[in-house]
């Protein structure tokens, strides 16, 4: 078992005088940071900690694009997170700014059930490019068409921007993605993996090579943990437009500013043994003491079965009344309610961002959290989720944090046995583990496959360009492979052929997949001989007719 405790930590607040008197409360140093950086760079990355306000510091310039917005010329956000049930928390805060502020928005959700509860009968991207376009269609109370704000999924983003919807709204859902929104919020940018991370890297390229930043679209990332290789691709892109808000570069001058509580100090332990062997031997009756000392907490596992296992376990030692689940099986309004429970078991649900709400709680909202952790990026998360109390009135009550790992990764950590580390060092240390490495190796995924694949949205567009602006796309392709550190892999045109193939593959499926037509078996031959020289070309090509009946 080895011990160490992270320090408290707290939040300079902004002096006043360099915030506008309409904030409803004083903001913090960073969150006005990221609003002064907004105004004057294309791009903000704000990197401070979990739980100490990053999503408010990229809403402040909601305020600016409100005072802006005209009946003809209207700004509209997009806020994209990376899980759903993020989305849903996200989606009434956002709400709840706007409504405290004043301020003229319409702000929903886009997920993929909200796009079924609203197209009566429309195709879904259908629905959707006509709700970004003209949203008082879809709701009748409203009177006049506001800005919007749009929260949604990286998936739903991704769809849009490789033209992976149905044939006959692909592109209108790419030009309302390209076109409609003029100010970008990425929220929990370390945690996409590495398709929906190179699919944002592809989109501020398109934006910035067709004038998009200059026209003043701005996009605002917030991520405690970004990792080098993402740094440097954004550096590669925005250059001197890039602005980073991070306690690593406060200025001396700071030292004196007045400050805010935002985490309690956290006393870890790190235990080598599984979920199921902890509650077996000790932790049932741990947890148990700690519901009796009147502390709320929570259980994180990597895995759903064994949350289910958990719960079934503690049964006879927790009431149902106190003991919820926030996984992804779980009805959203089960959810809710188990978020007012003294214990939570939970899955990588609630990872990032995600806010356990306990009504009229003094202090913080979640004293303990027990969790198991592969990565680096699951540990500080979900660790990261006891001892928030900005805002709070009882700022000084200690919370405990039980990690359960694997031999190898555990004794690593027998270093810090004993010791108080800052968080920033702690994350530093973290770093350099070999058995709890960063979850995600994005450059080997762009490396061979991201140039390759944003090359179909590539060929999609020469469909909606006339013939002058065509060479256009091999100008963003190239400079695509340049931003990826790979060699031009393959000429676009060979690419396009690739393309072609595959489409007619894919309407001979939809032909052979319906009632009503009958597939000549000339186009299975065809089909079977583009088959074999993939996947034999030792053999050589083997002709369609000689395969025909």
């Amino acid at each position: 078992m080895i011990r160490f405790t992270l320090e408290g930590q707290t939040e300079k607040l902004a002096p006043h005088g360099t915030f506008p008197d309409t904030l409803t409360r004083r903001p913090l140093y960073h969150q006005v940071q990221t609003w002064d950086a907004w105004k004057t760079h294309t791009a903000v990355l704000n990197t401070y900690n979990t739980g100490v306000g990053k999503t408010i510091a990229s809403l402040l310039p909601l305020l600016d694009i409100d005072a802006e917005n005209r009946p003809n010329k209207q700004r509209n956000v997009l806020f994209i997170a990376p899980t759903n049930a993020l989305i849903a928390q996200h989606t009434d805060d956002i709400k709840d700014f706007v409504r405290e502020h004043n301020l003229n928005f319409h702000v929903f959700s886009a997920r993929a059930d909200d796009i079924k509860r609203v197209r009566g009968g429309l195709r879904p991207g259908e629905t959707l490019q006509r709700y970004i376009t003209n949203y008082p269609e879809f709701e009748r109370t409203e009177q006049e068409r506001r800005s919007i704000v749009m929260v949604t999924n990286p998936d739903i983003f991704y769809y849009a921007l490789y033209f992976q919807y149905g044939a006959h709204d692909r592109r209108n859902v790419f030009k309302a993605f390209l076109m409609r929104f003029d100010y970008l919020i990425i929220d929990e940018f370390h945690y996409y993996d590495n398709k929906q991370l190179a699919a944002f890297l592809f989109a501020f390229l398109i934006f910035k090579e067709w004038g998009y930043f200059d026209a003043g679209r701005r996009v605002c990332l917030l991520s405690a943990t970004p990792r080098p290789n993402v740094r440097r691709y954004l550096e590669g892109l925005f250059g001197e437009q890039l602005a980073e808000v991070s306690p690593q570069n406060e200025p001396e001058t700071t030292a004196e500013y007045d400050t805010l509580p935002a985490l309690t100090p956290l006393e870890v332990t790190v235990i080598t043994d599984t979920l199921e062997d902890w509650l077996e031997n000790t932790g049932a009756d741990t947890l148990r003491q700690w519901l009796d000392d009147d502390l709320d907490g929570a259980i994180i596992s990597n895995s759903l079965g064994r949350i289910n296992r958990a719960y079934a376990r503690l049964k006879n030692r927790v009431d149902s009344i106190e003991m919820g689940r926030i996984t992804g099986p779980e009805p959203q309004e089960q959810r809710s309610q188990a978020t007012a429970r003294k214990l939570i078991l939970a899955t990588p649900t609630v990872d990032i961002g995600y806010n356990f709400a306990k009504h009229n709680k003094s202090r913080q909202n979640i004293d303990f959290v027990v969790c198991e952790a592969r990565f680096q990026d699951d540990l500080v998360q979900r660790i990261g989720r006891a001892g928030r109390v900005l805002g709070k009135d009882i700022i000084d009550k200690t919370s405990q944090a039980i990690v359960l790992l694997p031999d190898d990764a555990a004794h690593e950590f027998r270093a810090l046995d004993g010791q108080t580390l800052n968080r920033r060092d702690f994350a530093e240390w973290l770093n350099n583990r070999e058995h709890l490495t960063s979850k995600h190796a994005l450059e080997a995924y762009i490396r061979k496959y991201a140039a390759l694949e944003l090359a179909y949205p590539l060929y999609q567009l020469e469909f909606m360009l006339a013939g002058d602006d065509r060479h256009e796309l091999d100008t963003i392709y190239e400079r695509a492979c340049e931003l990826f550190g790979v060699a031009y892999p393959q000429a676009r045109w060979g690419l396009k052929k690739q393309f072609q193939r595959q489409e007619r593959r894919m309407a001979w499926l939809r032909e052979a997949e319906s009632a009503n037509k009958h597939t000549p078996p000339s186009k299975t031959a065809e089909h079977l001989a583009d088959y074999l020289a993939f996947a034999h070309p030792e053999v050589g090509r083997v002709e369609p007719n000689d395969l025909s009946p």
